[in-house]
Order: structure tokens, then C-alpha cells, then sequence
């Protein structure tokens, strides 16, 4: 889920994949300790998102504070794409993952009262091509921004699970087992 984002070289997870019934772990040394034993050395903890504040509650009743909605880290281009309102909360912990993993940071912004998403995008590895399913909605200027680093961009008209929080990647980050060999077949990727 969007608690944690995997890529090649590292490993981004948000503070409340420690929540456990409730109860987060609050010894940052014993956490980091339990997601490096789960997800290897290569693991950067951010803060969860709060945007919450941010938003129009009817619009967002249910936002879910996952990771994969404010960063979209694209380590094979050395770039990390992160939501304004997120980056000026958390600047000192985004700076320092940049600096961790030399990459560069480009800020994205977002309109809350008809949310993209933009960092809610797909990143699909296919040799040594990425292509970036991503929003078109609100985001023309987006995709432009993609290409422009040499991402094949698929864009798709999609508003409805913005309303709950989420755009693209929240829609499709849960592929079944049997579907995983099937990947260039479902999406028809040349």
C-alpha cells in the first residue's frame, strides 16, 4: 500500500507503518531497526503526510495519509518529485533523503480543492525504460515535466479515487500474484 514505496535502490516508508492496533512504536531507534529487518538496509523513513488540514473535508473524508501521495521518487533519473505542501513541512527530512540518494528535488504543486495527486503515479520498469502512468486531470503541465526527463508518460482521465485521496497508483498498486507475469499484456506496453 501507499505506507511504502519500493524502488531499485531504496526503500521509502512513512512513520505510521509502525502503528501496530493503534500503537506506534515510539523509539525511532526500535523502528528503524524493525522496517531495516523487513525491508533490508536501503529503508528512509519521511513523516506521514497531515494534509489534512490542507483539504476540504467533504471533499476528502476519507484521505489516507500514505507516502505514495505527496513523493514520486524516480531514482534512475536522480529525481524526486514532492508535493509543495508536504515539502514545506517536512523540508529538512526531504532534504536529507535527496542528499542520502543524490537526487534532485523538483516540488509539485496542488490545487486541494480539486486534488491530482501528481507524486500518485505508477512507475513501471521495463528494461531499462520507465514509463510513468500518471493524472491528466489537473495536470497538464505534468506530463510535460515527465518527458522532459526522458519518462514515457501514459495519461489517463482520473478523477474519481481523488475524491477519497488517492489518483493512479492508490487505483493499481495492488496486483495479484498470477498477474504479476502478465504486466506488458494487461497494459499493452510495446
Amino acid at each position: 500500500g501507499g505506507y511504502v514505496l519500493n524502488n531499485p535502490e531504496f526503500t521509502l516508508a512513512c512513520t505510521d507503518i509502525s502503528k501496530n492496533e493503534g500503537k506506534e512504536i515510539e523509539n525511532t531507534d526500535i523502528r528503524y531497526k524493525k522496517l531495516k529487518e523487513l525491508y533490508g538496509e536501503n529503508i528512509f523513513i519521511l513523516p506521514t503526510p497531515n494534509l489534512k488540514p490542507s483539504l476540504d473535508s467533504e471533499l476528502n473524508k476519507n484521505l489516507s495519509p500514505h507516502i505514495d501521495l505527496v513523493v514520486l521518487p524516480i531514482p534512475e533519473r536522480k529525481l524526486l518529485f514532492v508535493d509543495l505542501a508536504y515539502y514545506r513541512e517536512n523540508f529538512k527530512n526531504v532534504c536529507l533523503l535527496c542528499e542520502t540518494y543524490n537526487l534532485g528535488l523538483k516540488t509539485v504543486p496542488n490545487d486541494y480543492s480539486k486534488p491530482s495527486y501528481l507524486c500518485n503515479s505508477l512507475v513501471i520498469r521495463k528494461n531499462s525504460e520507465i514509463i510513468v502512468v500518471t493524472n491528466q486531470t489537473n495536470n497538464k503541465w505534468f506530463i510535460p515535466t515527465l518527458e522532459s526527463y526522458g519518462l514515457k508518460v501514459i495519461s489517463v482521465p482520473f478523477s474519481a479515487n481523488c475524491v477519497n485521496g488517492g489518483s493512479v497508483r492508490c487505483a493499481t498498486n495492488t496486483i495479484p500474484e498470477s498477474y504479476i507475469n502478465r504486466v506488458d499484456e494487461i497494459l499493452k506496453i510495446d
